[in-house]
């Protein structure tokens, strides 16, 4: 009966002292953080103190001031003499008013266009079909015609002519004719339209070059 009951006490005892845990307090720790707090409702509340007193306000100045100057003012006081003063003026805007002596101002309308669409690339109001613009463009487009229809005269004269030109090379060694004041003849190319019906006056040839010019 008595062991049974010191067993029992001893089993008591080691179940309290497991459930036992050893802790520390930081008191120094807890003080810290208490003294941070109390300051930093201190400077919150000094700052909400202070933002009641203090009030921001906008300010303004002109560091450079310049008068307003009219173009014609500004005209003479740089250019204008130094000894005189502006005593009045005159445009044609006061001709309602009071007589003046200005003239009229000529007034046209201009236009151009680029890249041009036509023949014409620019005219205005005061452009007419008498003007020398319109009359120089027509003038390069006739002689654009007549420079072309050049072209193809010079060409049937060129092409004739290297063909008589060959004609002379190959024919001169044996085309010798019995009639004493010539040594050589060629035969002309009939088939030229430009030489149908026509009658050859006279003949010059280059012995150097071996050409022949017709007149």
């Amino acid at each position: 009966m008595q062991s049974n009951q010191t067993t029992s006490e001893h089993d008591s005892a080691s179940s309290r002292s497991h459930d036992m845990v050893a802790t520390t307090i930081n008191f120094s720790g807890a003080k810290q953080r208490s003294v941070e707090s109390k300051t930093r409702k201190r400077v919150l509340n000094r700052r909400n103190d202070l933002l009641t007193l203090i009030q921001l306000d906008f300010n303004s100045f002109d560091l450079f001031d310049l008068a307003p100057v009219t173009e014609y003012n500004f005209y003479i006081k740089n250019f204008g003499s130094q000894n005189s003063g502006q005593a009045s003026t005159q445009c044609n805007d006061d001709a309602i008013e009071i007589e003046i002596q200005t003239d009229q101002p000529e007034v046209g309308d201009r236009w151009s266009q680029h890249p041009p669409d036509g023949a014409i690339a620019c005219g205005g109001t005061t452009v007419t079909e008498d003007s020398p613009h319109l009359r120089m463009l027509a003038a390069m487009r006739d002689d654009s015609n007549r420079f072309s229809e050049f072209l193809v005269y010079a060409s049937d004269i060129i092409d004739s002519s290297f063909e008589e030109a060959l004609l002379w090379r190959g024919n001169k060694p044996n085309s010798f004719t019995p009639i004493t004041s010539c040594d050589a003849s060629t035969k002309f190319n009939t088939n030229i339209p430009y030489l149908h019906g026509g009658i050859v006056i006279s003949m010059w040839v280059n012995f150097v070059t071996n050409k022949i010019q017709l007149l």
